[in-house]
């Protein structure tokens, strides 16, 4: 099926997809309105965003493992005896650094759109300051260059959201290739004998 954090493509393609278009969407309407904020720039939005990740990546760890080696994984995954010393602390880490990361992928994707829609609405105020002792009801455009600039950053935004879901995915995953290593995996996968040294 191939490795296991590239088998959910189709969310990922999802997610990259609603993160460029609705600022692209916002740009086109700022340009024919004067200005707007974007959706994604709405904390609700990158807030409801980061919950369906979250809640695919635990629906998937469940379905993949199991609950009870859901539950192996939240315990740090113990191997040896000093593992399964540290599952008592790990156990109540894990949960808490599963509930922290689609909050951290919320603010980083709300703050960094949040920001570039910020840094266009002050341009775009020293636009209109710069002309304010003329009698026309136009800035000058000195805001076009951000809002450019702000749709190459919706791309960047979305790359980078479609990576971290693909990294929490992965982790949640089970890691059976760890043994044999990626190259075996994929020979294998593809009818190659793995090389044996």
């Amino acid at each position: 099926m191939g490795l296991p954090g590239v088998q959910y493509p189709l969310l990922l393609a999802v997610f990259a997809g609603f993160t460029v278009l609705i600022p692209y969407v916002g740009f086109v309407i700022a340009v024919l309105a004067a200005f707007g904020v974007g959706a994604i720039a709405s904390w609700q939005t990158a807030l409801a965003m980061a919950v369906v990740v979250f809640v695919f990546v635990q629906y998937t760890a469940i379905r993949k493992q199991g609950p009870l080696g859901y539950l192996y994984h939240l315990a740090g995954s113990p191997k040896d005896l000093v593992g399964w010393v540290v599952a008592p602390v790990l156990f109540p880490i894990e949960p808490m650094g599963e509930f922290i990361k689609p909050i951290s992928l919320a603010a980083r994707l709300f703050g960094n759109v949040f920001g570039e829609d910020l840094l266009i609405a002050v341009f775009v105020g020293i636009g209109v300051a710069l002309l304010g002792w003329q009698p026309v009801p136009v800035g000058f455009p000195i805001h076009v260059l951000f809002m450019f600039l702000g749709l190459v950053m919706s791309a960047v935004q979305a790359l980078v959201f479609a990576l971290l879901t693909t990294v929490y995915l992965y982790m949640a995953l089970p890691h059976e290739h760890e043994e044999h290593g990626v190259d075996e995996h994929l020979g294998a996968e593809h009818g190659a004998q793995p090389a044996t040294t």
